[in-house]
């Protein structure tokens, strides 16, 4: 789909391309109630290309599983997916941004205070924050 970031794969944290929790997802237009499409990120197992389930840890696969369907296979993105019982913690911001391209005041406190790895939203419009917790 386009109008959406491509992931910057060498980029990511190695805590988190180690950690076996990553999926692939094709980006869908859903109309909403009051009429307005909205894009959500409909998940797919890296390994046999199935939709998956975010709570199914049978449908993740490694880092390595999920560059390579997302490269070859013509996915939109790939996403870790975050549990309770591993190490890290995800922030989702949306909406980071001024007219004019330029970072909102807000977003710019938060990144510096959890001080993560840091990526654009595949919307482009919000930031994604990676870290582990203490």
């Amino acid at each position: 789909m386009t109008g959406l970031i491509e992931p910057d794969i060498e980029r990511v944290p190695a805590d988190l391309a180690d950690t076996p929790q990553w999926v692939v997802w094709k980006a869908v237009k859903i109309k909403k109630a009051n009429g307005t499409e909205k894009i959500t990120k409909v998940p797919h197992d890296p390994k046999n290309g199935k939709k998956a389930s975010t709570k199914r840890r049978e449908n993740w696969g490694s880092f390595d599983q999920a560059c390579e369907a997302y490269l070859l296979q013509g996915y939109d993105g790939m996403g870790f997916v975050f549990t309770p019982d591993d190490p890290f913690v995800g922030i989702d911001l949306d909406n980071c941004f001024n007219e004019d391209g330029s970072l909102r005041a807000d977003a710019e406190t938060a990144i510096n205070t959890v001080r993560s790895f840091t990526e654009r939203s595949p919307s482009g419009n919000g930031l994604h924050l990676s870290l582990i917790h203490i």
